[in-house]
């Protein structure tokens, strides 16, 4: 389970067997034993080159198609009209022979279909094996939530990928982890928080780990602060927009984080300069994680820079242009997904509301797809007079450098017009205002109405997760 650039295994320890009279090496239970097999595989498969998975991906596609239009009469309409030759169409092996130009002739699914669809996409007739159907739900910070069925089978793959997060990190499980993050647990409502069994579903069933805890994003910034010193986690979690404020808290107050080794960031597009800040701060590096709750992981940030790697494994993902064709690299469009094992509800070419960069192929060697940026959801994208949509770089990184900023948001509330949203112990005066004002319109480069407002707060979204820029236009659609 080492990847070519780690020249040490992380430290790490199996749960103790479960064979009677056996202790070392331990005789793995089938759940522990099936997610140590499946590392054993991804080990090996994110060095095989893009045809090779992209073979393997379309095979496993063939089975999800065939599957989807046998059992719910929707996929069976689509499929039929744009692929009616899929059924006779098969291999040697009896999985239908499908190319890329073929896949590509379906439908997209977007959130407003799935949600109209609702039950009508869910299979009734789950194959063997794959568990129970488990109801979930995004987080609505689309604006449009939607619920889906996941099978157990799904939950095994979220526990695969997030288990190959800590082993590409090189993490030392034995040490102290600690996540703030949405919950609605009560006992991590407030300080000490919870004690966890385990780092996450990653490790419960296969690894021994070090102390977990969890606590609420609920608390304010200094009780959070206050309580990492306290726990001294070798490694924490949480949504980029609550770093960015713990960085800056300790960053003014002069309190560092000594045990601390890296941060972990997921739910929340990664905004420029967190990485620099957590670093200034703490002295530390960031992974971050890309997931939805639709789709498990997306893709993980590779070990050796900042770009990410598509999980090919799990599903297929495609950055489109506007005219639905695949982007180049160093180009931007939005991302279509679709998980290659969720038999409860298949999301086949599934637009999450998204949009990416492409990368070049990554020089670690892995094979797997490369994303250079993730840009968030569509109302994240600022729209200029012009026309050119981008994710703007200027966010509450730069404005808390401004005293007393403690929290702070753009809205777009038209292409020539910003609001810069701030909740500050005091106004800022006539020089501050004006070098906010420049520093969005460089941002942009555009001549905007910059208008500067004061909140005593500004309240977080739906799943606890922060919006540090907000296009008014596309958040009403």
């Amino acid at each position: 389970m080492l990847n070519r650039a780690m020249p040490h295994p992380p430290a790490f320890e199996l749960l103790p067997g479960t064979l009677p009279e056996v202790r070392w090496p331990p005789f793995a239970a089938s759940a522990a034993a099936n997610q140590l097999a499946a590392q054993f595989h991804l080990e090996r498969s994110q060095w095989w080159d893009p045809e090779a998975l992209g073979r393997l991906q379309r095979a496993q596609l063939g089975v999800l198609l065939r599957y989807s239009a046998r059992t719910i009469p929707h996929y069976r309409a689509v499929i039929g009209d744009c692929l009616p030759g899929l059924a006779a169409a098969e291999g040697p092996s009896g999985i239908p022979d499908l190319t890329w130009e073929q896949f590509r002739r379906l439908p997209i699914l977007t959130r407003p279909d799935l949600q109209a669809q609702g039950e009508a996409l869910v299979s009734r007739a789950v194959p063997a094996g794959h568990g129970r159907l488990l109801r979930v739900q995004s987080s609505g910070s689309t604006g449009t939530p939607v619920g889906i069925a996941k099978t157990e089978l799904c939950n095994f793959y979220w526990k695969v990928f997030a288990l190959r997060l800590h082993l590409w990190h090189g993490h030392d499980l034995g040490a102290c982890f600690a996540a703030i993050r949405h919950t609605e647990s009560p006992a991590a409502m407030a300080p000490p928080g919870e004690v966890l069994p385990s780092w996450g579903p990653g490790t419960r069933d296969c690894l021994q780990t070090g102390p977990a805890w969890l606590l609420s994003t609920r608390n304010d910034i200094a009780v959070q602060y206050d309580w990492l010193r306290w726990a001294s986690p070798a490694y924490l979690l949480s949504y980029p927009s609550n770093l960015a404020r713990l960085a800056e808290y300790g960053l003014d107050r002069g309190l560092p984080l000594p045990g601390l080794r890296q941060v972990l960031t997921l739910g929340e597009a990664l905004p420029a300069g967190l990485r620099a800040l957590c670093a200034d701060a703490w002295g530390v590096g960031l992974a971050d994680a890309y997931t939805a709750e639709e789709t498990g992981f997306i893709a993980l940030q590779c070990p050796r820079c900042e770009q990410y790697h598509v999980q090919s494994e799990a599903l297929v993902l495609e950055v489109l242009d506007q005219a639905g064709a695949p982007c180049a690299p160093g180009t931007v469009g939005r991302v279509v997904v679709t998980p290659l094992h969720n038999f409860g509800t298949p999301l086949i070419r599934y637009a999450l509301g998204d949009h990416a960069e492409v990368g070049e192929p990554c020089a670690c060697g892995r094979g797997l797809p490369v994303l250079r940026r993730i840009l968030g959801r569509t109302r994240n994208l600022a729209r200029l007079p012009d026309g050119r949509e981008f994710r703007p770089s200027v966010g509450f990184c730069d404005l808390a450098r401004i005293p007393g900023v403690r929290q702070a948001q753009l809205v777009q509330s038209a292409p020539d017009r910003v609001e810069v949203r701030l909740v500050c112990g005091r106004t800022l005066d006539a020089a501050e205002a004006a070098q906010v004002a420049a520093l969005i319109r460089t941002n942009f480069d555009w001549p905007l109405k910059v208008e500067i407002s004061y909140h005593a707060e500004i309240p977080r979204g739906p799943g606890d997760k922060f919006e540090d820029f907000v296009r008014a236009q596309a958040a009403r659609r």
